[in-house]
């Protein structure tokens, strides 16, 4: 038996105009249910995230911010990953100057 179940929201439990497709919510609603856990994974703000699990009536993990935070049920920052102010500044200099690149 599962104990737990990841999935991107994009394009498996949401419609492109970011609603809740037909079946995703009774779905979740089973796996929660079965106490099978499951961690919703997009590339978006967790509060975004947070508001589809409030739709739905539970609680999740979430994996938010392209996989660079993790937030528990409570919502509690549980990891992150930054990206070095070195690296990131050198990409925006070297896209910013780059008249090619336009």
């Amino acid at each position: 038996m599962y104990c737990i179940v990841a999935s991107d929201l994009d394009g498996t439990f949401l419609l492109p105009d970011h609603r809740l497709t037909t079946c995703a919510r009774p779905t979740l609603q089973r796996l929660v249910a079965c106490n099978i856990h499951f961690v919703f994974r997009n590339r978006w703000h967790y509060i975004d995230a947070k508001q589809i699990c409030d739709e739905i009536g539970t609680s999740a993990y979430m994996i938010a911010y392209n996989d660079a935070r993790v937030h528990n049920i409570k919502v509690k920052l549980v990891f992150s990953y930054n990206i070095d102010a070195d690296i990131t500044s050198q990409s925006y200099c070297l896209k910013y100057y780059d008249p090619e690149l336009y």
